[in-house]
């Protein structure tokens, strides 16, 4: 997790010397650093229930036979739990109206 810490700050960092001209805009981009690791770490725990399912049925998914399954789990693991955070954190700066029919 630290590596795509280090990652995710590495490309911002080089965002803002290109286009800011080495100047960082710290509203906006910290916004987006914040929404991006958000992003990552909701597609990393996502995957990792993959684990709960070796444990469970380790004789359909395994790391030999089946791991193309395992692979489908984990990948669908990800997507739903990336799929809830952005329901969660929608893109920073965007203005999202609130629901008037509750």
């Amino acid at each position: 997790m630290v590596l795509v810490c280090t990652l995710v700050e590495g490309i911002f960092g080089l965002y803002d010397m290109a286009y800011n001209d080495g100047e960082t805009m710290a509203g906006e981009s910290k916004a987006w650093r914040h929404w991006v690791k958000g992003i990552v770490s909701a597609a990393i725990g996502g995957a990792a229930n993959a684990i709960t399912v070796m444990i469970v049925a380790p004789d359909q998914f395994n790391l030999e036979e089946g791991l193309p399954r395992l692979g489908v789990v984990a990948l669908v693991s990800a997507l739903v739990s990336v799929a809830n955070y952005l329901k969660q954190s929608p893109l920073p700066g965007e203005c999202v109206e609130p629901d008037s029919r509750k």
